[in-house]
């Protein structure tokens, strides 16, 4: 029978031999480690006007691509209850009916809107990587809470305006976006409602 003394050489021996193992080994996983995260993919999806009143002037949201979404998130400010139509719709044009930030993934997206008939545009946002990691973020964290909920409005507070104020808050203080839109010498609102609600 062997004693515990005499088990002791060949445990010592082996903890040496791990410990040197693991020594050779430290500088490889500090180096993955370092690696950083490739930078999200953004894009800005932009949709052409539907046939329904509430498409009559199109849509936007938000995508991110990355090691956790690989094939894509979208965020839509443009999520409400359209359950109770005649409602909704008073509401709806007088400004004040409620809507919600959601998501859904990329490819269910883009199915709606292509059973839909609807022309989709794609813009790539070339964010450097900090602004990119920020944005989406933002995205994810806009999804929770009770901050996700708003009162929509046509040309104030809406989902397209909604993505301008994110892009905004991370590309500077500036505001280079809504900088913009203030210096617009276009049509009046006025203009842009008899234009969509022609029809």
């Amino acid at each position: 029978m062997i004693s515990w003394t005499e088990m002791l050489p060949l445990s010592e021996s082996w903890l040496r031999r791990a410990a040197l193992a693991l020594l050779l080994l430290l500088p490889a996983v500090q180096a993955q480690a370092q690696v950083p995260a490739p930078a999200p993919i953004i894009d800005l999806y932009t949709m052409g006007p539907g046939d329904e009143l509430f498409s009559t002037f199109g849509h936007a949201a938000l995508c991110v691509t990355d090691a956790l979404t690989p094939q894509g998130r979208c965020y839509n400010y443009g999520t409400a209850d359209f359950s109770s139509p005649v409602p909704f719709t008073w509401a709806f044009l007088r400004g004040r009916a409620l809507f919600w930030v959601a998501d859904q993934e990329l490819p269910r997206m883009m199915a709606t809107y292509k059973w839909q008939d609807r022309t989709v545009y794609r813009q790539r946002l070339p964010l450097p990587i900090l602004q990119a990691q920020d944005l989406a973020r933002r995205l994810t964290t806009a999804t929770v809470g009770p901050g996700r909920f708003y009162r929509y409005h046509h040309f104030r507070d809406n989902c397209t305006t909604r993505l301008r104020d994110l892009m905004d808050a991370v590309t500077g203080p500036a505001g280079p976006l809504r900088r913009g839109a203030e210096v617009h010498a276009g049509p009046t609102f006025r203009q842009y409602a008899l234009a969509g609600f022609a029809d």
